[in-house]
């Protein structure tokens, strides 16, 4: 037995970046082609390493719209593929269930492309390029929340080969994803499959080696939260009878998301903080990048050893790095959407209003982290307009942020108060 596929997932092709705020119309429309060019590579490197298929665990597209570029590239990738005998396997996610719509129209059907359909057993057996028999598990989402472990649908394999089960679904519970589709490495492992292509968690991991249970995480990083950060791509797996498979990860996403952290407790100047921005980002480029298939870097810095007097311009210090950082002579251009400050730690000892709203506020961060930043933003415009004026536009910039659940606004205010009307007792009884 030797033979070898890639498995890929969560191409969200056309899809709109989300959290990050870009002036430029020539970066704009670079971040909309980015999951096209993912594909593309994709397309290229299944080509390129003569693979006998290619597996699609999920979410293609984004959404309902599927935009005429988008599909146009898919089916075109997709015949390519086809034409150089190489068999695509796919199921249809959380974001492009059946009931939104198929992938590929009725007319225009692909010779060895099969999309597995929804909430039923459905088997694929083939014999790959060398003879060796593989067969091919996978179910579909039939619409956009499903909350059943789709995996009870899987009918247990033959055993006649290598077999693999094709999934989108959340394994484990991940805090950064809805929990479609919920299921166990147990459960998957007692199933009897040698690989499990998972799809749904942008973050690629390896769940277990025996079987192989494996996320390949998405295509191209989709926005500045953590689980989009870094390098995406897909992994070539190797079959070979006289050994375990051999995973191999390959980039295909251009434009990749990062962010830093720096330190400003020395910078005496808004030239100084410019300067040190800038070597930060260009480390970091080189240091993770400069060898890799990597276009351009989206970063979000965030600014440590503040002290409340600093005033930073956001927007022209953003300005001022990205004609810097993205000048044609750079190898690859590092495009800064958003510069943000930590709390204070030159003066640890602020006794007035405004000092102590900073260090219970940080304590909410602390204490309540699946709070979004914006809900603090809005509690503090609210507190600022009554009676803690001193917070100002200091505390304000600190926080902002332009992620929300706007429905626990009055959640958080009222921890605001509570936390402040403590700091004020505790100060109360100091004195």
């Amino acid at each position: 037995m030797s033979f070898k596929f890639l498995h890929a997932s969560d191409l969200h092709l056309d899809t709109p970046f989300e959290g990050i705020k870009v002036f430029d119309p020539k970066i704009s429309e670079m971040l909309k082609d980015a999951s096209i060019k993912a594909w593309e590579r994709l397309v290229d490197l299944a080509i390129a390493k003569d693979v006998d298929f290619v597996l699609l665990a999920g979410d293609i597209y984004d959404g309902t719209f599927r935009g005429v570029r988008a599909r146009s590239r898919l089916l075109a990738g997709l015949r390519k593929l086809s034409e150089d005998g190489i068999k695509v396997f796919i199921v249809q996610g959380n974001h492009d269930p059946v009931d939104e719509g198929g992938l590929i129209p009725k007319d225009q059907e692909i010779e060895g492309v099969y999309v597995f359909p929804p909430r039923t057993s459905h088997r694929v057996a083939f014999s790959a390029k060398d003879g060796d028999s593989v067969e091919i598990h996978g179910v579909s989402y039939g619409s956009r929340s499903e909350t059943e472990d789709l995996s009870t649908y899987l009918e247990q394999p033959s055993h006649n080969g290598f077999s693999i089960a094709l999934l989108h679904a959340s394994v484990g519970g991940d805090p950064n994803h809805e929990p479609y589709s919920p299921t166990t490495v147990r459960k998957l492992e007692s199933l009897g499959f040698d690989y499990y292509a998972l799809g749904h968690i942008h973050t690629r991991q390896l769940l277990s080696t025996d079987p192989l249970i494996v996320y390949s995480g998405n295509s191209q990083g989709r926005s500045p939260k953590p689980s989009e950060l870094g390098l995406k791509g897909c992994y070539e797996v190797n079959v070979d009878r006289n050994s375990a498979p051999v995973l191999t990860f390959y980039q295909l996403g251009p434009i990749v998301f990062d962010h830093i952290v720096v330190d400003i407790a020395d910078s005496d100047s808004f030239e100084d903080i410019g300067d040190s921005l800038a070597t930060a980002a260009e480390r970091l480029m080189v240091s993770k990048y400069m060898d890799t298939d990597t276009t351009t870097v989206v970063l979000r810095a965030t600014l440590s050893g503040s002290y409340l007097e600093t005033r930073i311009d956001e927007d022209r210090l953003i300005e001022e790095l990205n004609e810097h950082l993205t000048d044609p002579r750079n190898e690859i251009p590092i495009i800064v959407t958003s510069i943000r400050l930590e709390q204070s730690t030159k003066n640890d000892q602020i006794n007035d209003a405004a000092g102590m709203a900073i260090n219970s506020l940080t304590t909410l961060r602390k204490t309540e982290p699946q709070l979004e930043n914006r809900l603090v933003h809005e509690c503090l415009q609210e507190l600022g307009n009554t009676s803690f004026a001193p917070l100002g536009a200091y505390v304000i910039r600190l926080l902002d942020d332009e992620t929300a659940r706007s429905e626990l606004v009055q959640t958080v205010q009222n921890k605001v108060e509570a936390l402040l009307q403590e700091q004020f007792r505790y100060n109360s009884q100091d004195q």
